[in-house]
């Protein structure tokens, strides 16, 4: 059964949300926490991710495929002329690659983002990142290319 949950750091999953951000960026951006402990790296991500949870207008969310975490999400609306959703971390974990969760975890995320106002959504990623693929799917075209790679999407017409 897939479940998917908002979450903030007072929840039951805020243990494994923080696992799963850990694994993230061991994978994808192994040099921000070395010669630190797993345990470490966790602490200090819970610490940095519950500071951003106050300064408010953050969406934290958690995937569950059959009770595992199996997918995490961070996101945080913008204020400029309109409300932008941004999108900080968004990882499915390499097994479950291609069977649909990655898109069903967006919908929550967008869905989310909409509810408060956002009217465009905007990420970054390395150029030569996997997930490249994954966000053209999803109709998000490139707007910015150095040094990393901005994505955009409208969810509105203004």
């Amino acid at each position: 059964m897939l479940r998917i949950e908002p979450i903030d750091p007072q929840s039951k999953a805020w243990q494994d949300f923080i696992v799963l951000c850990c694994e993230y960026f061991q994978r994808h951006w192994p040099t921000i926490y070395t010669n630190n402990s797993e345990t470490k790296i966790q602490e200090l991500i819970s610490s940095d991710l519950k500071q951003r949870f106050k300064q408010g207008d953050r969406g934290f969310f958690i995937m569950y495929l059959n009770d595992e975490p199996v997918a995490i999400a961070n996101a945080w609306l913008g204020k400029d002329d309109d409300i932008i959703l941004n999108v900080a971390e968004f990882y499915v974990r390499d097994e479950y690659h291609r069977h649909g969760l990655g898109k069903a975890l967006w919908q929550n995320v967008i869905s989310w983002g909409q509810s408060l106002g956002a009217v465009l959504v905007e990420l970054e990623t390395d150029e030569l990142k996997p997930a490249n693929f994954f966000w053209k799917s999803l109709g998000l075209t490139v707007t910015h290319t150095a040094p990393r790679l901005r994505y955009s999407l409208t969810l509105v017409n203004k």
